[in-house]
């Protein structure tokens, strides 16, 4: 199964950079895992929220790919427990064929235009994180989701 993981920039935090690192060690021989994160100059975070938004949203559709699965990871997707996320993985997996991407949005949160170019929407929680947690996060879950595929020990109930 192939994954990508869109996301505006990279982490900043030293916890977050080494908790994705070492999930990013541990899935490389579960799955084929991607990030790209997208660069945008310093003086994006001085425009107003909105022309952010539609720029960051721009961008991703750029990254879109045909035969892909593509997920927003947004606050008001659907909910998922770990095993129902994996279930759900693979059948994003089936019915793209190619792969699943996730896209990851910045602190503004997603455009409207690319909300309806990708429907589809999974929330790591109802509460709101600060990016570099949502994505260590994100990270996590999904090595769980791989673990649970393998019959792996890592989750436990």
């Amino acid at each position: 199964m192939q994954v990508e993981l869109i996301l505006p920039g990279k982490p900043h935090l030293a916890f977050a950079i080494e908790g994705i690192a070492l999930y990013k060690t541990r899935l490389n021989p579960l799955l084929g895992f991607k990030e790209h994160a997208l660069g945008f100059p310093k003086s994006f975070g001085k425009l107003a929220a909105e022309e952010r938004k539609e720029k960051e949203g721009d961008a991703f559709s750029k990254q879109l790919k045909t035969g892909w699965c593509p997920i927003r990871l947004d606050e008001t997707g659907k909910s998922y427990c770990s095993q129902d996320f994996a279930k759900q993985l693979e059948h994003w997996h089936l019915k793209g064929g190619k792969g699943v991407q996730f896209f990851l949005g910045g602190p503004d949160g997603f455009s409207s235009k690319f909300k309806r170019e990708v429907p589809e929407a999974v929330a790591l929680s109802s509460m709101t994180f600060p990016h570099d947690l949502a994505h260590l996060v994100f990270m996590e879950q999904l090595y769980r989701a791989a673990t649970l595929w393998r019959g792996h020990p890592y989750h436990r109930n």
